[in-house]
């Protein structure tokens, strides 16, 4: 993050577990003013041998990753204008599971916060 920092000249970057949700919540209302972009690369896919998938855990890390996405979401509507950007950065790591193997990774969608459904559906905090 700090070689890209230093390439794009941000005014500030942040790191930290945005699986923690008062964490996230916090990061969101310290932020001085509205912020035009947000990028997410939280989290990884996990490879294993699928003889030893453990579906229970596979769900609940899918879960987990689902809430992540929806806390930027819920946190940053205050934050992030009209055009604004939320973009959420998911894959593999460039790589492919192997022959009996894998990867629990959801798969990312598009979903533009100055959408109009975006604007109606997620009330202003007061």
């Amino acid at each position: 993050m700090a070689h890209a920092a230093r390439e794009l000249d941000p005014l500030s970057t942040a790191a930290f577990d945005a699986t923690d949700t008062d964490r996230l919540q916090q990061f969101f209302q310290e932020l001085p003013g509205p912020v035009d972009h947000v990028m997410v690369t939280a989290g990884g896919p996990s490879y294993v041998p699928l003889a030893d998938l453990d579906l229970d855990a596979a769900g609940r890390e899918i879960a987990q990753r689902i809430a992540t996405t929806l806390g930027v979401a819920v946190h940053s509507r205050d934050k992030v204008p009209a055009g604004g950007t939320l973009l959420f950065m998911g894959g593999t790591g460039g790589r492919r599971p192997a022959a009996g193997k894998a990867a629990v990774s959801p798969s990312p969608r598009r979903c533009p916060p100055s959408s109009p459904t975006w604007r109606s559906n997620w009330p202003r905090s007061a």
